[in-house]
């Protein structure tokens, strides 16, 4: 089950700082505000999907709150945590999923919509270069693991 909760600015504020991070680059809190209805803060239950392979993406998460494992084919790929991000190599390729995501316990992911990345990379385009970099990367493991994406 997912349930969207509200956001408060500290939130925001540590959403942008995070973006800035993965992205190398300084993010105002105030570019991530003026996507708003394109960002949401969900909370996933214990084992919820959060994203299915082979679904079609229509947006990117950042873990706020917990940890979540990802599955290609069965096999698992990673455990991520606060502060990481899935969910770009949809975006960045318009391929459908290439895994699903599952929460490992209750768990706080900001989805960003398409529309809302779109807005944000205009004002700050590392933030897509950083998101591109990471799908090549994430694409050449899986690749390595004989894990190829379907087309």
């Amino acid at each position: 089950m997912v349930k969207e909760l509200p956001v408060s600015q500290e939130q925001w504020e540590w959403l942008g700082q995070t973006l800035s991070c993965h992205a190398n680059a300084k993010m105002a809190p105030d570019v991530i505000k003026l996507v708003m209805p394109g960002v949401r803060l969900l909370e996933y239950e214990d084992d919820a999907a959060i994203v299915a392979e082979n679904d079609v993406g229509y947006a990117m998460y950042v873990i706020y709150q917990g940890r979540v494992l990802v599955v290609r084919q069965g096999n698992k790929i990673a455990e991520l945590q606060t502060g990481d991000f899935f969910g770009e190599i949809s975006l960045v390729t318009r391929a459908p999923r290439t895994a699903t995501v599952k929460a490992v316990k209750s768990c706080q992911v900001f989805e960003l919509s398409w529309r809302a990345i779109s807005a944000i990379t205009e004002c700050f385009p590392q933030l897509m270069q950083a998101m591109q970099a990471a799908a090549a990367k994430r694409m050449e493991e899986l690749a390595q693991r004989g894990l190829e994406p379907t087309t």
